[in-house]
Order: C-alpha cells, then structure tokens, then sequence
C-alpha cells in the first residue's frame, strides 16, 4: 500500500522522502504513479508557492479550467472563435436596472410617504409585539391567523412605498436590446375578443363590456354570442383549471387594477366575481376562498374553519376543496348560465320559482325533481328550497 508523508512540505524534502522510502523496482500501477507525482509537483519552494501554483507546470482539474489562459491582447482575444465582447465588460452591465430602494430622508417630500410610513411602523411594531421581538403587555395579541394576515398587509404597505415614489420621482432605466416581446394577458392594450385578436374570452366573454348579456339574457335581441375558438388563447371560464388560475392570480389582478382602473384586469376580476356570486356557495366554501386568495396557508385555514365552523379538515384536503369542489362548482355555474343566455328566446325552457318569482331555467340543476308535478320538477328552486331547509333547522319559520 503507497504510504507518503503529506506533513512533509518543501518539493525538497519531498523528494529526498520519495527517493530514500520508494522502491524504484516496484510495480506501482498508474493511479500510484500520479498520486506520488501530484505529491513531489504540490511541495512548496522557498517562495512558499509549488511549482503548479506558479504555472511552471499545469495540472489537469476538473472541467479542465487548467487549459483557460487570459489573451495576452485584444488582438488574441479577438482571434479566439468564442469571444462574446459582453465578458470585456467591467462592473456593472448597462443592461441592469437599478434596484428601488426607500430613503426615509430624501423621500420625505413625496406627498402621502410620511403617513405611510408611520402605518409600516406601527404594523412592524405590533407583529414584533406577537413575535417576542419586543415586550409590550399593553399591545394586542393577535391570532396566528391575525399575525398571518398582518404580515401579508405589511408586503402590501411597503409596496405602496414604490408607487408613491415612481408617481413623483419615476426611475428611467435603460432599455434591453434584442428583448423577446412577451404578451401580458393582464394588460389593457391586449384586445381580448377583438377581430383578428389572439386573445378571447369564452362562454360570454367580459363582464363588464356585456353587462346585460350577463345580468339578464331573456330581455337581449341579438345573434348568439360565440368567442373565437380559433384564438390562440383562450381563457374559458367554463374549465375549473382556468378558475383556479384566476384566483391564484387574484393579487396580482387587484394591483393592476388599482395602479389603471381601465385595465382588463378589472374586466377580469369583475366576470369572475359574477361567476362566483352565481356558484352560492356555502360559507365554508367562501371562507376557504376569501383565504387563499390572501395566500393564507391551509394549516392557519384548518384552524379557522375549526374555530368558526367547528369542523376538521386535514390541511391536503383544503387543497382539494379548494381546487375541485370550488373552483369546480364556480366553473359549473358559468356553464348554467351560458345555458341561461342560449335558451333566452325559448318560452318553454323556463319556470317561474312560487317562492322567489324568478324565472329559472327548468332543468335539473335549478329544480329539484318532484314525481307529482306536470314537469317533474318542484314547484320552488333549489336556492330558495336550502333556505326554507336552513331556517327549519335553526327553528325559524
């Protein structure tokens, strides 16, 4: 077995040991023959710098960085197949925008900045409060759910910091070349449902464009609605997976709409709240909802539910409610109400609700069945027919 002696550091005294302990008649093999080599290159001269450290000899290591020598000349440097002119380039590149920062002294003439910090300190002193940070007994406590939504509002406050500030003292940045233009579905000068648009927005597109095509289909004249279902994107509100989205993205959609009320997120959020309005969930279900918009997590919903509701969930089962038995009962809806707006003209296809005196498609999902009625179906709708249930079971009449 190949012993050698690494407390050893001059190349001299190295090779004295190689040369008094190695047996020159020894059948070393290669992987012995390198290590002793490596250990006589790595012996440090009276400089205290190895033979390798002073490239007098180059070792091969890994990815072979050894065989990268710096040109000597531009003129090399040029002449080398890879060169790319940007690894010339010194401190920072004249592509990079500059990281926003607050300075509390020289913003504190933006207007509105001062009592905006003092709610960002106020907000910071109470969650340190509720984090042991700082010892106050006269401060609220708050819940883990509470602290958990506190601390989502602080983002929120310090991001209104930078839109105050680029209102008054926008930054100007240098443009990046050769950028690949990226379409974004949120913004305004995307034109959703327009001839020849890429972009459309199914069953009965946007709300807020269409609002008595939504509100009441019966009283409209007009050619069936059809979107583009040759549009490269489609967004249908009518899928659970594109609902979900929407909500995942309900944050994002509510700061574009506050920084330009004419964008279509505005549209957006506005058909999506319609569909949700005519989904009735329960209030279970609008609790999850409300709280994961607010990107709560589901252990923290667990506990709320339990404490409100007094029932137990376990924290993957949030997640399924939430995905298909919400999102799923959302996208059902705006199918029923696509059916509203294809059977407007049809007399026969509706039924008036004894109880509420709406107009309700006669179908299944709207009426209970009944064997006795002429139709089949109850003479009261569903909705009204969970009330009268309810407020037996609380006891009222």
């Amino acid at each position: 077995m190949l012993k050698l002696d690494f407390s050893i550091e001059s190349s001299i005294d190295r090779a004295d040991y190689v040369n008094k302990y190695m047996d020159p008649c020894a059948n070393y093999t290669a992987k012995e023959l390198e290590t002793i080599s490596n250990y006589l290159l790595y012996g440090k001269d009276e400089d205290g710098l190895s033979c390798v450290d002073k490239k007098d000899v180059q070792i091969k290591a890994k990815h072979s960085t050894w065989a990268r020598k710096d040109a000597e000349s531009l003129d090399a440097l040029l002449e080398k197949p890879t060169f790319d002119e940007r690894g010339i380039q010194t401190g920072n590149t004249r592509y990079k925008n500059p990281k926003p920062s607050i300075d509390r002294i020289a913003d504190a003439d933006v207007p509105g900045m001062k009592d905006l910090w003092k709610a960002i300190d106020d907000v910071q002193y109470l969650i340190d409060v509720n984090k042991g940070k700082i010892e106050d007994p006269t401060a609220r406590k708050l819940t883990s759910t509470e602290l958990y939504e506190y601390q989502h509002y602080m983002v929120e406050l310090r991001r209104q910091q930078f839109i105050l500030k680029d209102m008054v003292k926008p930054v100007i940045c240098r443009s990046k070349v050769n950028i690949t233009p990226v379409y974004d579905m949120f913004d305004i000068s995307i034109p959703w449902d327009q001839e020849g648009s890429r972009f459309s927005i199914a069953p009965l597109g946007l709300y807020t464009y269409a609002k008595m095509r939504f509100d009441d289909p019966r009283a409209l004249e007009e050619i069936d609605y059809h979107w583009n279902e040759n549009a490269e994107y489609v967004l249908d509100f009518r899928k659970p997976e594109h609902i979900y989205e929407l909500f995942e993205l309900y944050g994002d959609l509510e700061t574009e709409m506050s920084l330009d009320v004419e964008s279509t997120a505005t549209a957006l959020i506005d058909t999506l709240n319609f569909y949700r309005e005519r989904a009735h969930l329960s209030e279970e279900h609008n609790t999850i909802l409300d709280l994961k918009i607010k990107e709560t997590p589901n252990q923290l919903i667990c506990e709320v539910l339990r404490e409100k509701f007094g029932v137990t969930h376990s924290a993957n089962y949030i997640s399924t409610i939430y995905k298909q038995k919400i999102c799923g009962k959302i996208a059902d809806a705006a199918i029923l109400h696509y059916d509203y707006y294809l059977n407007r003209e049809i007399a026969t296809a509706w039924k008036k609700c004894t109880c509420c005196g709406e107009y309700k498609l006669r179908d299944t999902r709207e009426y209970m069945r009944r064997a006795r009625s002429s139709d089949g179906l109850s003479s009261i709708c569903k909705v009204c027919d969970k009330e009268k249930r309810d407020k037996s079971k609380r006891g009222e009449k």
